[in-house]
């Protein structure tokens, strides 16, 4: 096998719904870990960790959760059939080109309605776009959303986001690893 022909194996293989409900794992562990590191330095209070190295790192830690939703979602459209897959791997997802998590989302049986709040979905839309940038993005008008000049921005996110986030990944993880290994997960694995 030259290695052209390894290389669109590999790829064909990696575009199946089991890689990506484990890349989708891969990710929402290393969020966790940086939340428990961001959790324990916050609890030591004030001036202890304003001087820790872990400022900021919350704002990492909703990249890959954020990033680990829209995987997680992408998985499901593989799974229910919302996309397209072709013979050498690359996949149509039928729902738009970016990282809109509410376009994503619409159509999947799996996702209960209540979990589908677009300002949600935009926010960690919104934590995607912006953190596969430049620390500072130069141009503010490639928000995923477009806001009129008088508009309010959407709030930054927060606890509740984290929660909400960890429970709509929780619930579409359940379904895809039931619909691929055909078991249950154990809490807290």
């Amino acid at each position: 096998m030259t290695d052209t022909e390894t290389w669109k194996h590999v790829f064909k293989h990696n575009s199946g719904p089991l890689a990506w409900l484990i890349m989708s794992s891969q990710l929402k562990r290393s969020a966790q870990v940086l939340w428990k590191q961001f959790d324990y330095s916050y609890s030591l209070g004030g001036e202890a960790f304003a001087e820790s190295d872990d400022q900021g790192i919350d704002i990492v830690a909703f990249f890959l959760d954020a990033i680990a939703l829209e995987t997680i979602l992408k998985t499901c459209r593989l799974i229910e059939g919302l996309t397209i897959p072709h013979a050498d791997g690359r996949i149509e997802w039928q729902c738009g080109k970016g990282h809109d998590l509410a376009k994503l989302s619409a159509g999947l049986r799996c996702l209960p309605k209540t979990h589908c709040d677009p300002q949600f979905l935009g926010r960690m839309s919104e934590i995607i776009m912006w953190g596969g940038r430049y620390p500072n993005p130069n141009k503010f008008d490639k928000l995923l959303v477009e806001y009129p000049n008088d508009a309010k921005l959407p709030p930054l996110p927060d606890d509740d986001d984290r929660q909400r986030c960890g429970q709509i990944y929780d619930t579409l993880y359940e379904f895809a690893h039931q619909e691929l290994v055909g078991k249950k997960r154990k809490p807290g694995k």
